[in-house]
């Protein structure tokens, strides 16, 4: 099925390397850009003491002092944390040196004041890549509730993302700081080392230079961005120069690209396919444009009531309302990332694919080959297991986020569970993501159904048949380490075993703990079989068949989860402070939201194809301009 979509749909096959049995997946090597590299000039100042690292915050506020009662002073934040994901250091960039201050001995609300001051006064700009992100790890590692607060509404921040797509560099402000560097700075961001070895007093080991290269990017990119004009703005009459290069837009939608012409108050123009023209009077609140560039042939200007692409065809002259015109950069900006969302919530991150959480956390039990029958003992009719039977698909069998509480539990529900009082989310919240250079493919195979695939056809009467499917679904879906380890500590608190849990208790489970779908690599050797052991016993020939199929699946890559692309999504806290995730993994919305609904619109009709063909074509518009 791969080959017929990358057919009809071309883009899937954007930065697509497929993997063969012959040969590994390789990605063509892509235009190289010159390391950043730290300007030897540049003082970088590390301090891990409590009062030094005070006094360093002290010299940055006697600058503000210096300044007049009007002005800001700019300074570049960042921070670095631990392989375990906890806090270990700040960065400071200032126009004239760097600070580095390791904070593992700071007790939490035991903060150097200067430190406090400087991320909490208004007459400081804190700008950084997620900068808002990083303030609010700050305030809760130090346990800092008023940087916090300012954080959680429009504070002194400025995101670098943001201001590149204002400045017309990026179509998505919450594009990677690898790529905002290669797209401004023309530079390649060298890899983070892992922060393992705490830095002496004197000197700079591996991370601290590492962490003093990552905020001097930041710093260097705003530098850049700041000289650049800002694109997107509406133009007024008294604004527009002859030659400046505009967008139009139609429907708060862009359409078409061009630069303003000069004239004299009129404009003769092609009207008909006949080759009538007429002359176009341009008022003041008109201006004439050259189109270059069509996004949407089928927009019609009332001007000339024709649409852009004929216009385009047709000589390229369009008189257009001023107001619709909008600035835009020469340089065409970096894509939007197919994996970004804003309107999802928090993209949860992404671990890389040889992390701890994909590699070493959960089961590695070469299924496939392991088939001899387990006694099911008692099993308790409670139990939640997505895949105790092939047949249950209605109940949401695979899917990760059916969002059903589990009835009479007293221990744990989530709708008692959510905190009223967490800050609403909002889209500067959003962590920011890493990009990818290739993937083994754009078309996937939906995880329920390659597992119902192989579970059908066992024998569901057989005492292995429940133990077998809840040993598939733990292989292929392995749980992230952080989220087990916070889940592990809530649960000792209520006195409940992790065990239990994860067999009576899966759905709430499935919602504070994020699950991926190691590479193909890996998934492949868990589920590998040589076909020799229980053949006769639980497999069965088509079984086996199949086990091949699924193995070709796995090794393709139609399985794996895409690297670097957040399919998980925070929505919300609850009491115990444990995140509540959504996945977007999977087809229910498309089998809910599209698939029923279209079913319904037919379901009285006896629609002839045409308008059956009307009827999809007005749905598919209402539904696209939602």
């Amino acid at each position: 099925e791969r080959d017929f979509h990358e057919r009809v749909t071309e883009s899937l096959t954007n930065n697509v390397v497929h993997i063969s049995r012959t040969g590994s997946a390789t990605a063509d090597n892509a235009a190289r850009y010159p390391d950043f590299k730290l300007d030897s000039a540049t003082v970088v100042e590390f301090y891990n003491d409590f009062m030094l690292i005070n006094n360093a915050c002290e010299s940055v506020l006697e600058r503000v002092e210096a300044l007049a009662s009007t002005d800001t002073l700019v300074v570049a934040l960042s921070i670095s944390k631990t392989v375990q994901k906890s806090l270990h250091s700040i960065q400071l960039r200032t126009s004239d040196k760097i600070f580095v201050f390791e904070i593992l001995h700071l007790m939490p609300a035991k903060v150097p004041p200067c430190l406090r001051s400087i991320l909490t006064s208004s007459r400081i700009t804190k700008i950084g890549h997620g900068i808002v992100e990083s303030i609010l790890c700050i305030a809760a590692a130090l346990d800092l509730p008023d940087v916090e607060s300012i954080a959680s509404r429009n504070g002194p921040f400025l995101d670098l993302g943001q201001l590149a797509k204002v400045k017309g560099v990026v179509q998505d402000a919450y594009t990677s700081l690898e790529s905002l560097a290669r797209a401004i700075l023309k530079k390649a961001l060298p890899d983070i080392p892992d922060i393992s070895l705490p830095a002496p007093v004197f000197g700079l080991t591996h991370w601290s230079r590492s962490s003093a290269l990552r905020i001097d990017v930041m710093w260097q990119m705003y530098l850049s961005l700041i000289q650049f004009r800002s694109v997107g703005l509406r133009l007024q009459p008294s604004e527009t120069q002859i030659g400046q290069l505009v967008t139009l837009v139609a429907a708060c939608k862009e359409v078409a690209e061009g630069v303003i012409l000069d004239h004299n108050g009129t404009v003769e123009v092609v009207m008909d396919e006949i080759g009538t023209t007429a002359q176009l009077k341009i008022t003041p609140a008109y201006s004439l444009v050259q189109i270059n560039k069509v996004f949407v042939p089928g927009s019609i200007l009332a001007k000339h009531k024709q649409t852009i692409q004929w216009i385009f065809e047709h000589g390229q002259k369009a008189v257009v309302q001023t107001r619709t015109l909008r600035s835009r950069s020469a340089i065409p900006p970096l894509p939007i990332d197919s994996s970004s969302s804003s309107i999802l919530g928090i993209p949860a991150s992404t671990p890389s694919a040889d992390s701890e959480s994909i590699l070493t956390i959960g089961p590695s039990q070469r299924l496939l080959d392991q088939s001899l029958p387990v006694s099911d003992g008692n099993d308790s009719e409670s139990e939640e297991d997505p895949l105790s039977t092939a047949d249950d698909n209605e109940d949401g069998a695979g899917d990760e986020d059916n969002g059903e509480d589990y009835p009479g539990d007293d221990d744990i529900n989530i709708d008692r569970d959510l905190d009223d009082d967490e800050p609403e989310l909002t889209s500067e919240e959003l962590i920011q993501r890493d990009s990818t250079d290739s993937y083994a493919s754009r078309v996937f195979d939906d995880s329920f159904h390659f597992m119902d695939r192989l579970l059908r056809t066992l024998p569901k009467k057989h005492s292995a048949f429940r133990e077998f499917a809840h040993q598939f679904s733990e292989t292929i879906f392995v749980r992230d380490g952080d989220d087990v380890r916070a889940v592990k500590i809530i649960l000792e608190k209520k006195g409940m075993s992790w065990d239990f849990v994860v067999r009576a208790k899966k759905s709430w489970l499935n919602r504070h703990v994020r699950r991926y779908i190691p590479p193909p690599t890996k998934l492949e050797a868990d589920l590998s079989s040589d076909r020799k052991k229980g053949r006769g016993r639980f497999f069965s020939k088509e079984s086996l068949q199949v086990s091949n199929t699924l193995l070709e699946t796995v090794h393709c890559g139609f399985l794996s989860d895409p690297s670097n692309i957040p399919l998980y999504y925070i929505i919300g806290w609850d009491r115990d402070k444990l995140p509540l995730y959504r996945t977007i993994r999977g087809t229910n919305s498309i089998e809910g939201g599209v698939h029923m609904l279209i079913r319904r619109i037919f379901g009285s009709l006896r629609a002839s194809p045409e308008l059956a063909v009307s009827l999809l074509s007005n749905w598919v518009l209402r539904r696209n301009q939602r």
